[in-house]
């Protein structure tokens, strides 16, 4: 189920902030790496990637664990960076991300965890 991600990083490196704001489900909790705040749902999503993708993220996974996947559900963890304007070196990220299954049977995003990593 890594193709959820790379669906997410492809959708993020279009630059479009409603194709990936899309990827959330309607409730969605959002964490966001850039920002103190949490982000609820697509609106949420489209609100925060507005702004972050003015500074043009190129990202790519440093590590990836799927600790949970189900017919329903994956658990995506681990570790992205990003090169960002503004910023020299790149901007390194701890990440989950939990993906479900909607009745409709399209795969959502209903939690997004990022932080800076120490």
């Amino acid at each position: 189920m890594k193709e959820l991600l790379e669906k997410w990083f492809d959708a993020l490196h279009s630059g479009d902030s409603m194709r990936i704001s899309s990827l959330y489900a309607d409730r969605a909790s959002f964490l966001p790496t850039m920002s103190g705040d949490h982000k609820v749902g697509v609106n949420g999503a489209e609100e925060y990637f507005q702004g972050f993708l003015r500074r043009r993220p190129q990202g790519r996974i440093l590590h990836l664990e799927i600790p949970f996947q189900s017919e329903d559900a994956v658990l995506h963890s681990g570790l992205y960076e990003f090169q960002i304007i503004g910023s020299h070196q790149p901007v390194r990220a701890r990440f989950s991300f939990f993906w479900s299954k909607m009745r409709d049977g399209e795969w959502r995003i209903t939690h997004h965890h990022s932080s800076v990593s120490p």
